[in-house]
Formats: C-alpha cells, sequence, structure tokens
C-alpha cells in the first residue's frame, strides 16, 4: 500500500469520487482521475503518483524513462523534477517545453506567468537548485504540489504559496476552462533533492 496514492484517493473522494482509501492505484482510482475536469497533463502525472527512487545500485526504470527525454541521465539519484513535469508534458503533447528541461529553474522560462491555479508549473529556489511540480489545489497561504522527487517518489505535498517564486502555464492552457479542486490534508514538504 502506498501512502502517497492513498493521499491521492482522498483528494479524489473530496473532489466527487467514491473510492475505497486501499492505496492501489488500479482501473478504479484511474478511472476516477479521467472523470476529473482538469488540464490532461494534470491526470497523466496523477496517474504517476507512487513512482519512487529505488536506493542504491538498482534504478527505477520509469525515472530513467523522466530522465530519457531530458538528458539522457542513467541515475535515478540524479535530481529528477523537471525531467518528470517535462515528461508529463511531453505525453499529453506539449512538444515545446524549455531549454535544460532537467533543471527545475528553466521552468521559469516555460509558457506565460500565471497565478497558482490547478494545472499550473510551479517553480521554487532552494539550497543547490530549485524544484518544480504542478499545482493541484490552494486554500488560504497554502499550495498543493504533485512533483516528482519529493521525498525522492512521485506525490502531492503541502507547501506554503509564497515559497514558489512563479507559477508558469502552457500558452494553451485555459484558465476557465477547469475545475479548481479541493485540497486535502498531506504532508508537509519534505526533502525535493
Amino acid at each position: 500500500m502506498s501512502q502517497s496514492v492513498v493521499d491521492l484517493q482522498k483528494l479524489l473522494n473530496k473532489n466527487g469520487a467514491n473510492l475505497n482509501t486501499d492505496g492501489d492505484l488500479g482501473n478504479l482510482t484511474k478511472g476516477a482521475i479521467d472523470k476529473l475536469n482538469i488540464p490532461i497533463w494534470l491526470k497523466i502525472a496523477m496517474k504517476e503518483i507512487g513512482t519512487k527512487e529505488i536506493s542504491g545500485y538498482k534504478h527505477n526504470s520509469r525515472v530513467i524513462e523522466y530522465h530519457s527525454i531530458s538528458g539522457g541521465f542513467t541515475t535515478d539519484e540524479v535530481p529528477w523534477c523537471g525531467s518528470f513535469v517535462n515528461w508529463v508534458l511531453r505525453k499529453s503533447g506539449i512538444s515545446t517545453t524549455v531549454p535544460y528541461p532537467a533543471r527545475a529553474l528553466s521552468w521559469l522560462k516555460f509558457g506565460v506567468q500565471s497565478k497558482p491555479i490547478t494545472g499550473t508549473v510551479a517553480i521554487k529556489s532552494r539550497a543547490g537548485g530549485g524544484h518544480v511540480g504542478f499545482v493541484v489545489a490552494t486554500s488560504g497561504s497554502y499550495v498543493w504540489i504533485l512533483g516528482g522527487n519529493q521525498s525522492n517518489e512521485v506525490n502531492i505535498r503541502k507547501y506554503l504559496i509564497s515559497d514558489f517564486k512563479e507559477y508558469r502555464a502552457p500558452t494553451v492552457f485555459e484558465v476557465n476552462k477547469y475545475k479548481q479542486l479541493v485540497s486535502i490534508d498531506t504532508q508537509v514538504s519534505g526533502s525535493e533533492a
């Protein structure tokens, strides 16, 4: 059972689904994701929740796949949040993202500046680099980010809105087309390195 998938199932239930929170990213959970009125790239990202790094000499082939179109790294020990965002957007049909997409701060040049709303890309600075992920929901002064390499996995974590330098949207993004999701209680952000 994956706690990150349980968190996703709770989010889906808060937004109209009726799932058992069993931590299994199976067909019922994926079907509930597909029913949401959110950008396709966010649906793709949600279906990756629970993907984790493997400690030691072995590496998760899915993380290596994220890297394959973002710099060709062959280890899941290299920070991979930017590679994850790039992989998701490319899978959704957005073929042009940013130069050096594996570098989180490169995403400051993506699309157009936006408010932090469901589906936008959030970029923050941190010691040693940056972090990038997708906005899932906001409430008050908090934002829930779906990202790769958040405590070494794909998950949804809670941050302060002010933690992020900028929020960016693809040029094809239609702000009023999608539903703004209701947030849930999740862990506060951990490591993004």
